[in-house]
């Protein structure tokens, strides 16, 4: 590990949740779908010459908090620099809400400019985002950025002929899943334009948030032709290589201690989140013995990664989810078997009428809206089509251990 390594590392290390990995691994299915989409849209529906744009590429990728919906997202505007045939742009959700016009012209900047400039702002994009992926990463955009006030996709094509363009554009919406629903506020507008192919422009449109988020898409139009990505967690090899990989990057030498560190990711389970901090756990541990893991202390690098994940269990446990423990115990000791949303819903409903005392809701909400709370806080994921699951197994065990669990729907609870 040289100084510069070193100083990487650190950085890493230093950085909060939402920084990228080091090592990108997995998502290829995703991120060539997503190219495909690309394609589509600039090679046109051949309507009309000179049109470009194609109707239902929008894709969606949806997961619990953690599973790496970001992390694709970056990917994508990585690999974009390195020559890829779309430039990527991506925003957070708020800032849609904030200024749709603002997006628009990113968007125009992003397909027109010449590569030279293109480069120089799409880097200053990538260091941003590498550090911190969200918001920040529209700060390269903004420099030198002329706002023209384009107020919609119809105007836009109208103005600046999707003839002019330079190369197609992949729109990402990180945290898709808070926008409004309505599908002709601004950007809901936007959205069916690019959706619907209308305008012929080359612009793909992807979101990305959490399980609901395909919901939140249907609710504005979004319906016909879309392909949505559910995410869960990677496989043991894919695991294995996020560590080793991710060590590699910073000059960290891991022959010798493939099983050791294999050992240490089991308890991860395959979560991106989990693995991201395990790997920042083990990067402060050798950053101690400058880059010697034979020299690591691995006990207390294992418990660091132990605190962490429980970190982030109670980060997900909400106090809504406290005031009904009993009820959150209850549906993940039950997932097996009833794991259809009209299922968990009924056991819902079911046990606190049966016992509002020990099956109570949060304070104000029904069995809907709490259903909907585990899925935003990574208690629930769809899986496959009406099929939920709790992607995290361990998560599982945490929320069914600081409960009552229930004997099911079709006995009368016990109380404690």
């Amino acid at each position: 590990m040289n100084g510069k390594q070193r100083a990487r590392l650190e950085d890493f290390v230093g950085r909060g949740d939402k920084s990228l990995p080091p090592a990108f691994i997995g998502r290829e299915e995703i991120l060539s779908d997503i190219a495909l989409a690309a394609h589509n849209v600039w090679t046109g529906s051949g309507t009309s010459p000179g049109t470009r744009g194609d109707a239902g590429t929008t894709r969606i990728i949806q997961g619990a908090p953690g599973a790496g919906k970001s992390s694709i997202l970056g990917e994508a505007l990585k690999r974009s620099l390195r020559g890829a045939p779309a430039r990527v742009v991506v925003v957070e959700s708020s800032l849609l809400e904030e200024n749709v016009s603002f997006v628009i012209d990113l968007l125009l900047e992003a397909g027109r400019a010449d590569p030279s400039r293109w480069k120089t702002l799409a880097r200053k994009t990538w260091s941003d985002a590498s550090r911190n992926f969200g918001a920040v990463s529209i700060a390269g955009f903004g420099v030198g950025l002329k706002e023209r006030g384009i107020s919609g996709m119809g105007a836009l094509a109208r103005e600046h002929p999707p003839g002019q363009w330079i190369q197609p554009v992949i729109l990402g919406i990180d945290e898709a899943q808070n926008l409004p629903r309505d599908p002709n506020a601004p950007h809901g507008l936007m959205f069916r334009s690019l959706h619907g192919g209308a305008a012929g422009l080359p612009i793909t449109l992807v979101l990305a948030g959490l399980g609901n988020t395909g919901a939140v898409a249907s609710d504005m139009g979004l319906t016909r032709g879309r392909t949505d990505h559910n995410i869960g967690a990677m496989s043991e090899d894919e695991a294995q290589r996020c560590i080793t990989l991710g060590l590699a990057h910073f000059g960290i030498d891991t022959s010798g201690y493939t099983e050791r560190l294999v050992d240490i990711s089991g308890p991860c389970e395959g979560w991106p989140h989990h693995l991201h901090h395990l790997l920042k756990a083990v990067g402060a541990a050798v950053l101690k013995t400058d880059g010697d893991l034979g020299r690591m202390d691995w006990v207390a690098t294992e418990r660091r990664a132990a605190e962490l994940r429980r970190g982030y269990y109670r980060q997900q446990r909400s106090s809504e989810m406290r005031d009904a423990v009993n009820l959150t115990a209850a549906v993940m000791t039950h997932l097996d078997r009833e794991c259809r949303q009209h299922d968990i819903k009924t056991l819902l409903r079911t046990l606190h009428k049966r016992d509002p005392i020990q099956y109570p809701y949060p304070r104000d909400w029904d069995a809907d809206g709490f259903f909907m709370h585990l899925v935003h806080k990574g208690a629930l994921h769809e899986q496959e089509e009406d099929r939920f699951v709790c992607p995290i197994p361990s998560f599982r065990t945490y929320l069914i251990e600081r409960g009552t669990p229930s004997p099911g729907p079709g006995t009368v609870p016990e109380r404690s």
